[in-house]
């Protein structure tokens, strides 16, 4: 099994979130900007429509992401793609005998719906590949078996923070909600790295 990182181009991103919001229209985007809020006196919760979207969720970006997984749809269901796609990052895995035709199907997939790849991120398809900061090694992949760990740059840069942490013997509550907020996102335990290397 091999497998490769796909990434949409910045400028592309920023090219379709016009395109996308045509495409869907502002009232695909108004669910986003209802809010759920307990409310303790009345010991229920309430729903409240703000007058702007939240951070991060502004008409453009929801539409952005809806297209991207339009694209994902399409090439897992009609290409019958194994890849994933979170924001503007696809993994695309297949078996080596394929790898030349699946990356043609992917290829001509994004070309035909006008999406530019960075090409600066262009990789052949092999048994390692990186993807939001994480290695994907599929080596052991005819056993069942997929290694996913944090790159070196990954595990370097959180180690250094928590031998900084580790050295002044404190963690303030901002220092711990930046590291919470940059590492628990990604998909192995980089707290484990760190403390084991320690």
């Amino acid at each position: 099994m091999l497998g490769r990182s796909i990434d949409v181009s910045r400028s592309e991103e920023r090219d379709s979130f016009a395109t996308c919001r045509n495409m869907l229209g502002a009232a695909a985007c108004e669910t986003d900007s209802y809010i759920v809020i307990y409310n303790p006196p009345t010991g229920n919760p309430e729903i409240y429509k703000q007058a702007v979207l939240p951070f991060g969720s502004i008409p453009s970006v929801t539409a952005f992401l809806r297209c991207a997984l339009g694209i994902w749809h399409v090439g897992s269901s009609l290409l019958k793609l194994a890849w994933t796609s979170y924001f503007d990052d696809f993994l695309s895995m297949t078996p080596a005998c394929l790898d030349k035709h699946t990356e043609l199907c992917v290829s001509t997939l994004f070309q035909l719906l006008g999406w530019r790849l960075s090409t600066d991120k262009l990789v052949p398809y092999a048994q390692c590949c990186k993807v939001l900061g994480v290695e994907v090694d599929l080596c052991k992949s005819p056993l069942g078996l997929i290694d996913v760990k944090n790159t070196e740059a990954r595990q370097f840069e959180l180690i250094s923070c928590m031998q900084e942490i580790l050295s002044k013997g404190t963690l303030s509550r901002a220092e711990g909600r930046d590291c919470v907020a940059d590492y628990s996102s990604h998909p192995t335990s980089c707290l484990d790295v760190a403390f084991a290397t320690v």
